[in-house]
């Protein structure tokens, strides 16, 4: 970005207007993702943290003077250029664990839900359930992202296929390929190239 006396700043867009935002509350439980560095380990501060965090980044977003007042963020006329290439903002997507509800309907309010369910892949009846509750507290008819994080690797072709129709009728829009801990750097290339399977 250059500034040439007062012309108009021209900005580059890395994404071209492709941008999706991922976020959570995160957990103390497994990794230590509070603790380590000091801060608070209970959840419900931590969700509260995340809900002023959004309000405050979708404003900083509209590309106007914005202020903020809340318990965990304060802010003064703050102007964030330049503003996202998405209209009518960058979609969000909300990580959370089912059946938690708090999580949902966080979700419920943005544009998608990445849902983790402890100890197994999240199954197709699982997601159906949960978007049946999501709806509920969905105040717009929107599109919505369902995204499910797994692994196909080990699956043949006609089985993966299968699996993720499955998916895609419970009502999966994108499926997030894994990779394993003991993966090489050559096992995930070669699974790269054998890009997604065909259903």
């Amino acid at each position: 970005m250059k500034r040439r006396g007062k012309k108009r700043v021209r900005g580059f867009f890395l994404s071209g207007g492709r941008l999706i935002v991922g976020v959570g509350s995160g957990s103390d439980q497994w990794y230590r993702e509070y603790s380590t560095f000091g801060e608070p380990v209970d959840d419900k501060t931590h969700a509260a943290v995340l809900d002023e965090g959004l309000a405050v980044l979708t404003g900083l977003w509209s590309g106007e003077l914005f202020s903020y007042e809340g318990q965990h963020y304060s802010i003064r006329d703050a102007l964030f250029l330049p503003p996202p290439v998405q209209s009518p903002r960058i979609p969000i997507w909300v990580a959370g664990i089912w059946p938690n509800k708090a999580p949902m309907r966080r979700a419920a309010h943005w544009d998608g839900v990445c849902p983790i369910v402890e100890g197994h892949l999240v199954q197709p009846e699982e997601v159906r359930e949960m978007l049946t509750y999501i709806r509920q507290h969905r105040p717009t008819d929107d599109p919505f992202d369902v995204v499910v994080c797994g692994y196909l690797g080990n699956h043949d072709p006609v089985e993966a296929a299968a699996l993720l129709t499955s998916y895609a009728e419970a009502g999966v829009t994108w499926w997030q390929e894994g990779f394993l801990g003991n993966d090489t750097l050559n096992d995930v290339r070669e699974r790269i190239h054998q890009g997604p399977p065909s259903f």
